[in-house]
């Protein structure tokens, strides 16, 4: 019946938000004591792609969390550009560090981090996806 369905759905929300809330050690980016945003169902298709971006910053979302359902595509991995100055040689250092997650596995960072998801070139990528929230923040 639906009613049942909807007792599973709900069951599973609730493990997965215990989980997040016993793994939400994100160091000192942000004060998340609100919680966590609804959870999020996300489906990239083959030659999907979200562009290097900030996630919005303002209210109350704090830092994304982003869990990975399933493994069988390519392509789609996190992307974070990481750049570094050496004052020793005066020196740029860019580069941008691929994040690709196995089943199960979470990435967390900061809203203000810059970040993208590559082109899936092949399959489907399915992620789950919340916010650990805090006080209005009004930049």
């Amino acid at each position: 019946s639906s009613g049942e369905h909807m007792d599973k759905i709900i069951e599973a929300d609730s493990w997965v938000y215990d989980r997040l809330m016993e793994n939400n050690d994100i160091g000192n980016f942000a004060t998340c004591d609100g919680g966590l945003w609804p959870l999020l169902l996300k489906e990239y298709q083959d030659g999907d792609e979200v562009g290097m971006h900030f996630d919005d910053a303002r209210g109350i979302r704090r830092v994304a969390a982003s869990i990975s359902l399933n493994d069988d595509y390519e392509g789609g991995v996190f992307q974070f550009p990481v750049w570094k100055f050496d004052f020793e040689t005066g020196k740029d250092n860019f580069k941008i560090v691929d994040v690709k997650l196995k089943v199960g596995q979470m990435v967390q960072f900061p809203l203000i981090l810059l970040h993208r998801i590559a082109p899936i070139t092949k399959g489907v990528r399915k992620q789950l996806v919340t916010w650990y929230t805090g006080e209005v923040l009004n930049w």
